[in-house]
């Protein structure tokens, strides 16, 4: 069986902390706009942002963050796995 190593990439990163007024970055005000993506408060008043990906609506809670893809595409990642998967690169 071959192996293969991921090809590193610099993506575009948003922590999402739970703030429907946060300051959303332009790609993911723009996606709410096309309403790829919206603000949702479920009924124990918890609020997560709901985000249309090809693979179907994903939930973003507090405390995750969410990804500009290399192709456009936003999806969410959890804190554990964003933390063992990225690491932050100087400008």
């Amino acid at each position: 069986m071959a192996k293969y190593k991921k090809i590193p990439v610099v993506v575009e990163v948003y922590f999402w902390d739970g703030n429907p007024e946060g300051d959303f970055p332009s790609w993911l005000r723009k996606a709410i706009n096309d309403k790829k993506a919206k603000v949702c408060v479920d009924f124990n008043n918890i609020i997560s942002i709901q985000i249309e990906t090809l693979g179907g609506s994903l939930r973003v809670l507090p405390g995750n963050y969410i990804i500009l893809g290399v192709m456009g595409e936003i999806y969410p990642c959890k804190s554990d796995i964003f933390e063992m998967t990225y690491e932050l690169v100087s400008e």
